[in-house]
């Protein structure tokens, strides 16, 4: 997968947030931080903030681990359920950073792909033990001998057959 492609990729996260002013008196306890990445995130609160204003906040996430800092409000609007805001990060520390970038990634691996591909290996390993086995067998080689011609014509059969119900890519 390209370094486009992962970066590309968008984890959306809703984190319990714990929201409080410069003077750490607490603006909203129960507030929901969504979308966090390492520039900030976007805030769901009942309290009253504004563009410009610098807020202490506590994000509960990361297996009971938590993210603790100030961040300065960017854009703040009002809506007819909650106020919401965005809120970027004033200092992060670079394991803060790591620990954000871990919880907000898509995974790298394309854990389909590679068991597929696994199954796939155990299948021929199967297909080619069995072979070797069959044809060192005095009883089955002449059966597998007869029936090889028949394995070739079901194989360019099946992909043929294959390749006409395939679309088109041009």
């Amino acid at each position: 997968m390209s370094q486009e492609n992962r970066t590309a990729g968008r984890v959306i996260t809703d984190f319990t947030l714990v929201l409080m002013d410069e003077a750490a008196k607490m603006l909203d306890l129960h507030a929901t931080a969504h979308d966090l990445s390492e520039k900030g995130f976007r805030i769901e609160t009942q309290a009253n903030v504004v563009p410009g204003q610098i807020v202490q906040y506590r994000v509960v996430a990361f297996g009971g681990r938590e993210l603790r800092g100030r961040a300065r409000i960017v854009w703040a609007q009002r809506t007819d359920l909650a106020l919401w805001a965005g809120a970027e990060f004033q200092d992060l520390s670079w394991a803060e950073r790591r620990m954000l970038r871990r919880a907000t990634s898509p995974p790298t691996a394309d854990w389909l792909v590679i068991s597929m591909q696994a199954l796939l290996a155990v299948i021929w390993i199967g297909l080619m033990l069995g072979a070797w086995f069959g044809l060192r067998s005095p009883f089955w080689r002449p059966q597998l001998l007869e029936l090889f011609p028949k394995g070739v014509a079901a194989v360019a059969l099946g992909w043929s057959l294959r390749e006409l119900l395939t679309p088109d890519h041009h």
